[in-house]
């Protein structure tokens, strides 16, 4: 699945779909990575939000931060069964 960015929403598509599916956001999105796994995408964003969506863009976990949030990352977690995320403000 591929994923992008502009100052008000996140677009999702894959090789099955024929449209990107455009989902609206509160704050600029500054940088946003998949999971190891592919199923969640994390958007940080201006305001100090990271959200945290699903494949089909719905928001599973909201995340606040001090500041902006500059670069984001997803790390495998060996000792448990989801990753771990390091955030950059």
């Amino acid at each position: 699945q591929l994923a992008s960015a502009t100052s008000s929403d996140f677009g999702l598509w894959s090789p099955e779909q024929k449209s990107v599916a455009k989902h609206k956001v509160a704050s600029k999105v500054l940088t946003m990575g998949w999971s190891n796994d592919g199923q969640y995408l994390a958007l940080g964003q201006y305001d100090g939000n990271v959200s945290v969506r699903d494949k089909g863009g719905g928001e599973k976990v909201l995340i606040q931060r001090d500041g902006p949030v500059w670069t984001l990352a997803w790390n495998p977690n060996k000792d448990e069964t989801h990753d771990v995320m390091a955030i950059g403000c």
